[in-house]
C-alpha cells in the first residue's frame, strides 16, 4: 500500500494503514467535539498522470464525504434533496457550506475514508453520490 498523504489544519499527516486513519478520524473527532464548524481534512493520492482527493467532515455522529478527481467532483448525500438550511464545515479555518442533504451517518464517512486508503484513492461505493464542486474549493 502507497502512503497517502492527508492535511488535517496546516499540519501534513501520511498514513500508511489502517492504523494511521483511525488515529486521524479519532483525534479529528475528540478535537472539534461539539464546534459550531465541524472540521474538513483532505486525502490526497498523486502518481504521475493521475490524482484523486477525498474531502471528509466530521461530526461526532453525522459527516460529509466528497471525492474529486480528473472525471469530476461528487459530494455525498443521504438521498433526499437539499431542502434546508445550509451546512457549514470547517477547512483550515474556512467556512465551507454544504448542501443540507450531504450528511450521512459517521460510520459512513469511516468507511469512505478507509475504502479511498485501500483502493489507493477510487471513489467509495458506500455513500450515495450528488455532482458538486469539490467540497474545498
Amino acid at each position: 500500500m502507497v502512503a497517502l498523504n492527508a492535511w488535517y489544519g496546516d499540519e501534513l499527516i501520511s498514513l500508511h494503514g489502517a492504523d494511521d486513519l483511525n488515529v486521524l478520524l479519532d483525534r479529528m473527532t475528540r478535537e472539534h467535539a461539539g464546534a459550531q464548524a465541524p472540521p474538513l481534512l483532505q486525502i490526497s493520492r498523486r502518481e504521475r498522470g493521475s490524482w484523486a482527493i477525498l474531502h471528509i467532515g466530521l461530526n461526532r455522529d453525522r459527516g460529509v464525504v466528497g471525492h474529486t478527481d480528473k472525471s469530476g467532483a461528487v459530494l455525498s448525500t443521504d438521498g433526499t434533496p437539499p431542502t434546508g438550511p445550509e451546512l457549514t464545515y470547517d477547512h483550515r479555518g474556512e467556512a465551507h457550506p454544504m448542501p443540507s442533504n450531504a450528511e450521512v451517518p459517521a460510520a459512513n464517512v469511516r468507511q469512505a475514508a478507509h475504502d479511498f486508503l485501500r483502493t489507493n484513492g477510487a471513489r467509495p461505493t458506500c455513500v450515495q453520490w450528488q455532482a458538486t464542486v469539490s467540497p474545498a474549493d
